[in-house]
Formats: structure tokens, C-alpha cells, sequence
């Protein structure tokens, strides 16, 4: 009874291939969820004048509950890939491989063991994320930002949901879907169309509103969002057709579909031949080599890129008077020109010629004791303009910067701007940024060899038998 006994500390230490006691592992890799939210938000802040912080705010702003919303969203990202990469020893799909049949046999009841393992698996999810989001509040003390403590259960309690969500669906499949790779796939197709309804309900809305969020009832309440209501169903239904199921498949010994693995047997049904397991292993592992390789070629390729971008933009800045193909890009670090040009925008200008007419309302480019301005036509007389910027400071008098210039003394008219393109390169342009794009790059092409071994390995799964150990 000694099985029975410790079943519950079994699952508990079921987490890890090397079946070592999780609690420790548990709590760091909380503490590291939690210090990567952090390091995240800080990088973040890099950015925090451009585009983003318009269209992202609830990830940008420098708030207690921006770093937590980053921290919900990278546990969730974390528990799907922990979820993929453990899935055999985290679901059910143990029962297929017969490691209950016996026990089933000499008496241990399948419900308490099924309820047990769902226990478990709740709890070590729950441990994990409530250490990582204390660090993370921990942290944010540092950054000295006003504490509101309102959202910070509506907060938790969002993220925790959906990642509870992600357990059922996993434990789910694993009693309907035979191949571990399939499974896999169900799982990623689902969070998928998961985070789709959240943005189609709204409830994607209320959970990125920091004033909506200082409440737990806004999360329940249906005028906003029946996402919580709908889901809060689903998981019961999965909770019961996983018990019933379970109990089911439980009681009956799983045969293995491939008996013979050393030969090619055919189908008398469809006449088709199965490949033996071994040369199924090579194809798959060519597969997975090809695919690898080629995503951290991208990878590379994209890091490269951004490189040369930035170095393209310092280049042929206003300041050098430089363009190319009669272009000539800026990116514009100041808000004078709001809102037709945000600080950090990456900005176009034409170069200009002789049939160039000045209008009222173009936007120039001009030098002035050596400095670069970007300013408004304003009115025009032959060829004396009268420029001026869109946004005065609010304790600065209207018109108070207004100057003439000749027409001569401007070099390039507004063609056009990009506002991500402009947040990338003030990217680049930080420390972080460029370390981070260059250790990238060289990483990837230093250790792609253990990486492809990597996810061949993790690729053995769906070739090898019902089970049986993993071939080495």
C-alpha cells in the first residue's frame, strides 16, 4: 500500500522526467517567472515614447499593473510550453501506457486517483504562478510607481484562469487524442482560438483596463464579457468528461497498435503499409532538422536586418545631409510636431528640385545655425516662408517660434513616416537592445546544433510505442 499511500507526493514529483521532489523547482521557476516579468517590463520601458504606449498601454505604462499584465502573459506562455514539453508525465496519457491497469487490479480506486492527480496538478500550477507574481510585485517596489493594490487580485485571478483553462484542455486530450504530437497540436490550435475569444468577447477589454480591473466583479459580469461565465462551464464539463473517461479507459488494458515494430505490416482494411517505427523515427527527424534550422535561420536573418536598419538610419541622418534614391529617413525625437509626427516616428523626406513649389502646409526640413528642424509651412511670399511646429509646450505663447527662412535654406519635404519601424530602432539604438540583437544572432548560430537535438528529441514521442521508453 506504500503506492497508495504516496500517490499524491508521485504526482507531485510527476512534473520533472527525472522525478526529483518539484517543490523547490517550483518555487524557482516562479522566482524566475517572475524576475523575467520584471526584465521585461524594464526593456519595455525602453520603448515607452512611441507607438506602443498608444496602442498597448496596459503592457507600456510604468505601473504596478503593467508589469503584472506582462507577467500574466508570459506564465501563460511558460505553463503552455511546460505543458508540451511534460506532457506525458502531467496528463493522463499514462493510463494509455497501462500504469494503472495493475493498481486498478488490485483494488486502488481510479476516482481517487484521477481526482488526486487533478488536485495536484491545480496545486503545483497554483504554487508556481503565486511565487512568481509575488516576486514580480516585489520587484516593482524598486521602480518606486504609486502602489495600488486594487488590481492586484483581479489581476491575479485572470491570469491564474486561463492558465487553469490550459490544464484542462491538456488533461482532456490526453484521454481522447493517442499521439503525443497530435495532442500537442490540439493544445497550441486551442490557445490559439483561445486568445481569439477573448478579444472577440471584450473580455480581452476589461482585462487591459486598469480602472475595470480594480474590481474582481467586472471579470464575472456578463454586460461586459460572458468569456468567464462561458469558460467557467467548459472547465466543469471537462472536469466531469475527464473522470468518467478516465474510470473508463482505466479498467481495460491498452494494446499496443504497433505489436511489431521491427516490420512493415499492412493493413487488411486499407491495404496501406505502416513504416517501422525506426525508419518513421528518421523521416520525422529530418523533418524537425529542417524545420529548426530554417526558423533560426529566420531568426537570424530578422536580427541581422534590424542591425543594418539602424546603422542605415544613423547613416544618412538629416544632420549628414545624406539620402538614398532621393529619400532620406530621420527618426524625429521630439513632440513638436504632434500629432502629425510622434516623438520617435521613423520619418521620410523627399529631396528636393527645382519643380518643387512651396505650399502652405508642408512640412520641411531646414537647418538653422546648423541644426536640424522639422517644421509647417505657415504662409508663403515668393520666396520667403513662415514656418512654424504643431505643438507648443503648455507654458510657451502660441506663434512664439515662428521664423522666415528662404525657400533655399529647406532641403526636404514630409513623404511619409513609420511608427513601428521608429519604436524598433529606439530599440536597437538601447543598451539592451543591441546586446540583445547580437547575442541573439551569435547564440543561435554557436548552439543550433544542441537545439535541433533538442526538438528531434522532443519529436520521439509520436514514433515510438504506447509505452515504451524513448529509443537512444
Amino acid at each position: 500500500m506504500a503506492y497508495k499511500t504516496g500517490f499524491f507526493l508521485k504526482e507531485f514529483r510527476q512534473a520533472y522526467t527525472e522525478h526529483r521532489v518539484s517543490l523547490r523547482r517550483m518555487l524557482l521557476f516562479g522566482a524566475f517567472l517572475g524576475l523575467v516579468s520584471f526584465a521585461t517590463h524594464f526593456l519595455l520601458q525602453t520603448v515607452y515614447q512611441s507607438v506602443l504606449t498608444e496602442s498597448l498601454p496596459e503592457l507600456m505604462l510604468p505601473s504596478y499593473f503593467s508589469v503584472l499584465f506582462v507577467y500574466t502573459l508570459i506564465a501563460y506562455v511558460f505553463f503552455i510550453v511546460y505543458f508540451l514539453t511534460f506532457y506525458k508525465y502531467l496528463t493522463f496519457s499514462e493510463i494509455r501506457d497501462n500504469s494503472w491497469y495493475l493498481l486498478v487490479k488490485m483494488g486502488y480506486k481510479p476516482i481517487s486517483m484521477i481526482l488526486t492527480k487533478f488536485a495536484v496538478r491545480i496545486l503545483s500550477v497554483m504554487i508556481t504562478y503565486s511565487v512568481g507574481y509575488f516576486v514580480a510585485i516585489v520587484l516593482t517596489v524598486l521602480l518606486k510607481y504609486p502602489f495600488v493594490p486594487e488590481y492586484f487580485l483581479p489581476v491575479y485571478i485572470s491570469g491564474l484562469y486561463d492558465i487553469l483553462i490550459i490544464v484542462v484542455i491538456t488533461m482532456t486530450s490526453s484521454l481522447f487524442i493517442k499521439l503525443y504530437d497530435s495532442a500537442r497540436i490540439v493544445i497550441i490550435s486551442f490557445c490559439l482560438v483561445l486568445f481569439a475569444l477573448k478579444i472577440v468577447t471584450g473580455y480581452y477589454a476589461v482585462v487591459s483596463d486598469r480602472a475595470l480591473m480594480r474590481s474582481v466583479g467586472n471579470l464575472v459580469n456578463v454586460k461586459l464579457s460572458v468569456y468567464f461565465l462561458f469558460f467557467t462551464l467548459f472547465i466543469i464539463a471537462c472536469t466531469v468528461v475527464c473522470v468518467y473517461r478516465a474510470k473508463s479507459v482505466a479498467m481495460y488494458y491498452n494494446v499496443p497498435s504497433d505489436r511489431y515494430p521491427q516490420f512493415a505490416v499492412q493493413d487488411y482494411k486499407t491495404n496501406a503499409m505502416k513504416i517501422p517505427a525506426n525508419k518513421e523515427q528518421s523521416a520525422a527527424s529530418k523533418k524537425i532538422n529542417v524545420i529548426v534550422i530554417s526558423v533560426l535561420i529566420v531568426i537570424i536573418s530578422i536580427s541581422v536586418l534590424i542591425n543594418l536598419l539602424v546603422l542605415f538610419v544613423s547613416a544618412v541622418s538629416p544632420e549628414k545631409e545624406v539620402n538614398i534614391f532621393g529619400v532620406t529617413p530621420y527618426v524625429f525625437q521630439s513632440d513638436s510636431m504632434e500629432p502629425a509626427i510622434a516623438m520617435n516616428d521613423l520619418v521620410f523626406f523627399e529631396q528636393l528640385d527645382s519643380t518643387y513649389l512651396p505650399a502652405v502646409g508642408d512640412v520641411v526640413i531646414f537647418k538653422d545655425a546648423n541644426e536640424v528642424f522639422i517644421e509647417r509651412i505657415v504662409s508663403v511670399d515668393g520666396s520667403i516662408l513662415v514656418v512654424d511646429i504643431d505643438n507648443y509646450p503648455d507654458l510657451m505663447q502660441e506663434d512664439a517660434l515662428k521664423r522666415e527662412l528662404q525657400q533655399d535654406d529647406i532641403y526636404g519635404v514630409y513623404a511619409g513616416r513609420n511608427r513601428w519601424l521608429g519604436a524598433l530602432i529606439l530599440f536597437a539604438n538601447s543598451f539592451f537592445g543591441r546586446l540583445l540583437l547580437l547575442l541573439i544572432p551569435a547564440i543561435l548560430i554557436f548552439f543550433y546544433k544542441p537545439i535541433v537535438s533538442f526538438f528531434r528529441t522532443f519529436s520521439k514521442t509520436e514514433t515510438i510505442r504506447s509505452g515504451e521508453p524513448p529509443r537512444k
